[in-house]
């Protein structure tokens, strides 16, 4: 069966679809099982709450899903928590992001590590999670 292209794009290649969610979770759940420390990972897309049904109950993994919106209002205030999350040098921060305009690192001055980007169908939007670097780890 052929969907039409609106919902094609709703269901399937668009940032509020699931896809590629299935993956980002079991890529951070496998992280979270090869490193006893607790995980935080913040998530700036527009489905944080439908990957947070990929994580659930994964006793090491913390994963917030901050109120973002389509308009930018409040952005300046995300900035500030991703760099505050990030500056915490007890915790291990990863951030998931996606091409969306309103929930970008611009202005996240964290030093970070784009570790891998899933596609989603028809090249519209993508995932990408990002580690922190602490200065600890710096070389």
């Amino acid at each position: 069966m052929t969907l039409p292209d609106v919902d094609r794009m709703e269901y399937i290649s668009a940032d509020s679809s699931g896809y590629e969610l299935d993956k980002i979770g079991a890529f951070l759940t496998g992280q979270a099982a090869r490193d006893p420390r607790n995980m935080d990972i913040i998530g700036l897309i527009s489905n944080c709450h439908g990957l947070e049904l990929y994580v659930l109950g994964e006793r090491n993994l913390n994963l917030e899903c901050p109120l973002l919106n389509w308009q930018g209002i409040g952005r300046d205030a995300l900035t500030a928590f991703v760099n505050q999350r990030a500056a915490a040098t007890d915790r291990d921060v990863w951030i998931v992001t996606e091409n969306i305009p309103y929930a970008g690192l611009d202005g996240v001055t964290a030093r970070r590590n784009k570790i891998i980007t899933f596609d989603r169908p028809d090249g519209l939007s993508h995932l990408s999670i990002y580690h922190v670097v602490q200065s600890s780890e710096i070389f």
